[in-house]
C-alpha cells in the first residue's frame, strides 16, 4: 500500500517536470532575445519525461544508465532508457 503512494507521488512529480518543461517551451517562443535552442531543449526534455512516464504506466522495463552507457542497446532490446544524471 505504501509503495504505490510513494509511485504515485513520483509519478505526480514527473509530470510536474513535464508541465514546467512546457510552459518553459512555450514562454521562450514568447521572448525574442532568448535562443531558440531554449525552447528545443525544454521540448526535448518534456519528451523525454513523457516517455518514462508512458513507458510506466504501460508497464514497459526502464533501464538507468549512465552517459557512458550505448542506449542503442538498450533501445534493440525494447526497453526505455533513462539517464540517472538527468533524474538524480
Amino acid at each position: 500500500m505504501q509503495q504505490a503512494a510513494k509511485s504515485r507521488d513520483e509519478n505526480n512529480r514527473i509530470k510536474t517536470i513535464i508541465r514546467t518543461c512546457r510552459l518553459l517551451e512555450r514562454m521562450s517562443k514568447g521572448t525574442p532575445e532568448v535562443p531558440r535552442s531554449h525552447g528545443v531543449y525544454y521540448r526535448l526534455l518534456a519528451d523525454y519525461f513523457a516517455r518514462i512516464t508512458q513507458a510506466q504506466e504501460e508497464g514497459h522495463f526502464i533501464a538507468a544508465h549512465t552517459v557512458w552507457f550505448p542506449v542503442e542497446l538498450i533501445y534493440a532490446m525494447g526497453i526505455v532508457p533513462m539517464h540517472i544524471e538527468i533524474t538524480a
